[in-house]
């Protein structure tokens, strides 16, 4: 699934397929799992996998931070 979805950007939930969403889903999940358990998780370093914005000045703070 992640090569469906790799390099793609998405303005909207609805651009996504269930399972697309499904998957990032479980990698939020996965992730935060990991990070719990302490481990290494520099295979994203540096990288945004998902940023979600509630706010409108978020989204410029954020998109700054992530460039």
């Amino acid at each position: 699934m992640l090569n469906d979805i790799q390099g793609k950007d998405f303005i909207n939930l609805r651009d996504l397929t269930p399972g697309q969403f499904r998957y990032l889903i479980d990698l939020s999940a996965e992730l935060k799992a990991e990070k719990l358990a302490g481990v290494d998780q520099r295979r994203y370093h540096g990288k945004s996998i998902v940023a979600h914005f509630e706010w409108g000045s978020t989204r410029t703070r954020c998109s700054f931070e992530s460039a």
